[in-house]
């Protein structure tokens, strides 16, 4: 999602610490601290900065928090809140077969095969 604002960085003090939440269909998804991001902000931007020439009004997308993900089906209503700038609210339409939230990263337990890295 972005907008309905574009904030800039003199409107926000520590972007490595904002909470952010988020509600599908008035069901809490998402409530998490941007201190928790993989990769900070200054990082990512110079790593994109050496494919791409980046200008004064561009917008680089950051990603989520995975924990509390999960499906968008037509009709849901999905809601973010950043703190300190706002809240959005985004109808979904689409076609195709509902999706299920059975796997939701963070919530649903894995089981990990012994001795190495797993698929999920």
């Amino acid at each position: 999602m972005a907008g309905p604002w574009v904030t800039t960085r003199d409107e926000i003090p520590d972007p490595h610490n904002i909470q952010v939440k988020s509600w599908v269909n008035g069901e809490a998804r998402q409530d998490y601290s941007t201190e928790h991001m993989a990769v900070l902000i200054p990082d990512q931007i110079a790593w994109l900065s050496r494919f791409i020439d980046l200008h004064p009004g561009n917008i680089v997308a950051t990603g989520t928090y995975h924990v509390g993900l999960g499906p968008l089906n037509d009709g849901d209503v999905a809601e973010l809140e950043v703190q300190g700038i706002g809240r959005i609210r985004v109808f979904a339409h689409g076609g195709g077969a509902p999706r299920m939230a059975e796997f939701r990263p963070g919530v649903t337990p894995v089981e990990r095969p012994a001795g190495g890295m797993s698929r999920v």
